[in-house]
């Protein structure tokens, strides 16, 4: 594991195989789960994932992760750039979701999402 995970404006920046790895990626799941059930008994989250390479091998991962950790997470693949924003507005006003987890998403190309 990265002794230090770096996150920016777009979120998680790490290269896939370097510090974007399973073993990050559950850190990530479990130290966001942790965050939201302090504000919620049960948090409901979406976790979504894109047609890059591994995005829903990970997102799978982190849903199991939120789970462990007593949290619903709901898998959503999303196909159109669009979407994530639309999960998060349209996720909190109209079903209360705690949280969304996007996996991965990049302005960084290749390098970062593996494609």
């Amino acid at each position: 594991m990265s002794s230090s995970l770096q996150f920016g404006t777009s979120g998680w920046r790490a290269v896939l195989a370097e510090d974007f790895t399973f073993e990050n990626v559950r850190v990530v799941a479990r130290a966001i789960a942790r965050f939201v059930r302090r504000r919620a008994e049960r948090p409901r989250l979406i976790v979504g994932y894109d047609t890059r390479f591994l995005a829903e091998t990970f997102a799978r991962e982190s849903a199991r992760i939120l789970a462990e950790e007593d949290a619903e997470a709901t898998l959503q693949a999303m196909l159109r750039l669009v979407e994530p924003a639309m999960l998060v507005v349209i996720g909190g006003v109209v079903a209360w979701i705690a949280a969304s987890v996007y996996v991965p998403l990049s302005k960084l190309g290749s390098v970062i999402s593996g494609r």
